[in-house]
């Protein structure tokens, strides 16, 4: 089965973001990879449920790359 790419807006609703905008910020700061389509933004899935699983346990971003 293909990877499931996501919109901002359903990453947003993911996320219980404000706004798709909020999204492509954590994008824009290197805390979510996105693949850029034609002229928008899409999100793996399995990206964002890593995001989501390292903000629960506290991971931040200088731990992962240890």
């Amino acid at each position: 089965m293909p990877e499931q790419l996501l919109t901002a807006d359903e990453v947003a609703g993911i996320l219980r973001a404000t706004s798709a905008r909020a999204v492509h910020r954590l994008r824009a700061a290197g805390k979510l990879p996105g693949v850029r389509v034609g002229r928008c933004w899409h999100y793996h899935r399995q990206d964002v449920e890593n995001y989501v699983n390292n903000q629960r346990f506290g991971v931040h971003d200088n731990e992962q790359n240890e």
